[in-house]
């Protein structure tokens, strides 16, 4: 897929009110005159958008949730960790064919879970990733 911020059109809307039919959820949104992109104005009915939304302050910043952030943070270094040669070799996983996938699984048995986009939502997962994490880098300053 090509850049899509090249082809994103944006625009302010407010939530009036969401039911939900045989096809799914129906978010209905109100847009100012003035902010209605003329190309989603002209798409037929029935076209498909990719659509990406984030709550704005009155400022217009965007509100941002500090636990989301952490946990997508943690999800992202569990990533990066089960590619980590070091703790490949730590967690045993050189052994194996797929070192990285033999990391990913010692990451998800050590922290009970079955997807390390679990960590996202699982307190008590995130807090023993922390602890794995914390004594691998404890055993690397040795």
């Amino acid at each position: 897929m090509t850049d899509v911020r090249d082809s994103a059109i944006s625009f302010e809307g407010r939530k009036i009110r969401m039911n939900q039919t045989k096809e799914g959820w129906v978010l209905h949104l109100a847009l100012h005159p003035n902010d209605a992109p003329p190309e989603l104005m002209s798409a037929l009915v029935g076209s498909r958008f990719a659509v990406v939304m984030v709550e704005i302050n009155d400022d217009e910043t965007p509100k941002v949730d500090p636990a989301k952030v952490e946990a997508n943070r943690i999800t992202k270094s569990a990533v990066m960790l089960s590619q980590n040669v070091k703790f490949q070799e730590w967690a045993g996983a050189l052994r194996y064919d797929d070192p990285e996938a033999a990391a990913t699984n010692y990451i998800r048995e050590y922290c009970g879970i079955e997807s390390r986009t679990e960590l996202a939502t699982n307190a008590e997962a995130r807090k023993a990733f922390n602890e794995m994490r914390d004594l691998f880098q404890e055993e690397m300053l040795r």
